[in-house]
């Protein structure tokens, strides 16, 4: 070949990879970038249903529950209702980002639940099924929101969409107890989530500021892989714990 065209075709083979190489990254990072904004970079799916936990009007929470499951009163009992704007559920897990440790800590307020007693006579106090939104849980990161909703809850899925706790027993609560003093319990029962059943037991202590309004915390810790959820497998995350405290903060008022 003449120097002249063989000048000419390396010109034009230079044209071409130019464009080659380009086209070929970017059907390689497409799918790939594509792909990550399905599990982690589009918005998740809405909650099904409103709630109305609290008797006065509230405004509509960004992800929200159903009416709680009523529990009914016997005798001199009175239903106590969670009130969602003043209540709290919250996991705290802690793990390796980025090579520094972090605690992560999501919250949500999107709670629901009942509760049968007479402040006379507490021991035969009854505790409907507490619920929690798993689409609602909060952090410091939109990402991370968003990757518990879709790969770690799966609650996009309307039958995971709610966390559920079924109280069977309730121990250490006194007969009686005055306005203003605390007293400790622990409550024995059925947690579900993602689909998935085992027992728990939370403890905590609760007081009455009033004949009307009971306020509360209680807390336990689980090996979340017992109920089947798994943390993604991510280059920048290490280290995760395998256990998760639940925390559950409460007021309910009759």
């Amino acid at each position: 070949m003449r120097p002249a065209r063989l000048f000419v075709a390396t010109i034009n083979m230079n044209r071409t990879l130019k464009i080659l190489v380009p086209l070929l990254v970017l059907s390689v990072a497409l799918p790939i970038g594509g792909y990550a904004y399905w599990l982690v970079g589009r918005p998740v799916k809405a909650p099904s249903q409103p709630m109305n936990a609290s008797p006065q009007p509230a405004p509509m929470p960004e992800a929200s529950l159903p009416e709680a499951l009523p529990v009914a009163a016997t005798g001199m009992q009175s239903v106590f209702r969670i009130l969602s704007d003043e209540s709290s559920a919250t996991f705290t897990l802690n793990e390796v980002l980025r090579g520094e440790p972090k605690t992560v800590v999501g919250v949500t307020n999107n709670v629901s639940g009942e509760i049968a007693l007479d402040p006379t006579n507490l021991e035969e106090a009854r505790i409907g099924t507490i619920r929690i939104n798993a689409r609602s849980f909060r952090t410091d990161s939109e990402q991370r929101n968003r990757a518990i909703v879709r790969l770690i809850f799966k609650s996009e899925d309307d039958a995971n969409e709610f966390i559920e706790f079924t109280p069977t027993k309730i121990d250490g609560i006194p007969s009686n107890v005055a306005h203003d003093v605390p007293f400790v319990f622990s409550i024995e029962g059925d947690l579900k989530i993602s689909g998935t059943t085992k027992p728990a037991t939370f403890v905590g202590s609760a007081m009455f500021a009033s004949d009307d309004r009971l306020a509360g915390a209680a807390e336990t810790v689980i090996r979340y892989g017992d109920w089947g959820l798994s943390v993604p497998d991510l280059p920048f995350l290490a280290d995760v714990d395998e256990e998760v405290k639940l925390s559950f903060e409460f007021v309910a008022v009759k």
